[in-house]
């Protein structure tokens, strides 16, 4: 007798965690965008910010969300990008990942509903 995987509880179980690192990047541009007006870009916040996107990135990828795991890694860069030279962040750039934050989001959605 081998052993079965329940790919119901699998995918419930990527997208109850998924939620939990969009809400982690949401949460952050919050803050980024608070203190960044005086206290400049939060280096440890962008670092913490990484790791859960990586993390994301990596369970799309185990899970076969293709799609997911190529534009977290493109979020991933970005915030690279940011914490090598934080003088790129602006206005039109914090809409862009606020924008980035709620396109990914509809998309662990969708793949809920599917």
């Amino acid at each position: 007798m081998g052993d079965t995987i329940d790919t119901s509880s699998l995918l419930r179980d990527y997208i109850d965690d998924a939620c939990k690192h969009v809400d982690t990047l949401e949460n952050a541009l919050l803050e980024i965008e608070r203190g960044f007006e005086t206290a400049g870009l939060n280096q440890e916040l962008v670092t913490d910010l990484l790791g859960s996107l990586h993390t994301l990135k990596g369970n799309s990828g185990m899970m076969g969300f293709v799609t997911v795991q190529k534009f977290v890694h493109q979020l991933e860069g970005v915030f690279k990008r940011l914490v090598d030279s934080p003088a790129l962040l602006n206005k039109n750039l914090m809409d862009a990942l606020f924008e980035s934050a709620t396109i990914l989001k509809t998309a662990i959605e969708q793949i809920g509903t599917n």
